[in-house]
């Protein structure tokens, strides 16, 4: 309703969304109602006054379509669907990277082309905004002859040779894993990442590993599992994660100190069967 499918995903593919509501629930709306909390704490301060707040999911998403509709607006064109893709950089994009022999499951996921489902795949994302992250990439590659060809010498070259552009960008990434990949540009100010999975994220991402942020509990029923910790530290009360109770775990605690019942009342619950 906002716009965001319509330029999310492949132009030659159906409208595929951002696969879930992170953006108007997760990242539009904070953020836009942070800021208006941030301005109403200003005026109380300034005023004394306090005022009454109000978003909209709708106008709050449809700031993050960018410049569709100025694109409308000043050239009559509708923006479509840009891939991986912005109109400020080039290569940008996400890239096949050399893999490993591994299983993925794709039950979940129906529609995955059949050349998608292979499972020593792996991809890596690179951006390049500027003409000197565009050297920087260039001699992290090795400079190839196609580099110094003409129609890639500048930005808008670039980005009207964009499909070569990424075709020949894949055939280096395909020689290396991801992570080698992200290290090399990243090392000459080009911004890259790997495009990492559960096992990824849980096994190898070093960050995650170094702010401890997996935290390996212990269930009853479940066993070791492992639970997603806090996402941010406090230096005072840091906060913790514990495990999910079993059913029926505080009764004794709920019933007898949080609601007062007597012995001869809780025993009369578990007689009739309410309570185990």
């Amino acid at each position: 309703m906002a716009g965001m499918d319509q330029i999310t995903g492949n132009p030659a593919r159906p409208p595929i969304g951002t696969g879930m509501n992170a953006w108007p629930d997760w990242t539009c709306n904070p953020h836009h109602a942070a800021t208006a909390i941030l301005s109403a704490l200003h005026y109380r301060n300034k005023t004394g006054k306090g005022q009454f707040i109000e978003i909209a999911q709708l106008e709050s998403t449809v700031c993050w379509t960018e410049t569709s509709i100025l694109d409308f607006t000043a050239n009559g064109r509708i923006q479509t669907a840009m891939r991986n893709r912005l109109p400020n950089a080039a290569p940008h994009g996400v890239y096949r990277c050399r893999g490993e022999d591994r299983e993925v499951d794709y039950s979940a996921m129906p529609d995955t082309p059949p050349e998608l489902k292979k499972k020593d795949e792996r991809w890596c994302a690179i951006a390049v905004f500027t003409d000197e992250e565009w050297k920087g990439f260039c001699d992290v590659i090795g400079n190839p002859p196609w580099t110094k060809e003409e129609r890639f010498a500048t930005f808008l070259g670039r980005k009207e040779n964009e499909d070569e552009l990424d075709r020949r960008v894949e055939e280096w990434t395909l020689e290396k894993p991801p992570e080698e990949v992200m290290m090399l540009m990243q090392q000459a100010g080009v911004a890259a990442g790997v495009v990492q999975d559960g096992e990824d994220l849980l096994t190898q991402d070093p960050q995650l590993k170094e702010r401890d942020f997996y935290v390996y509990l212990d269930h009853p029923e479940a066993g070791v599992i492992a639970h997603d910790g806090l996402t941010f530290t406090l230096s005072a009360t840091p906060g913790e994660i514990r495990r999910a109770p079993l059913l029926g775990e505080h009764n004794d605690y709920v019933y007898r100190e949080v609601l007062g019942f007597s012995e001869e009342e809780v025993n009369q619950l578990i007689i009739d069967g309410v309570l185990e």
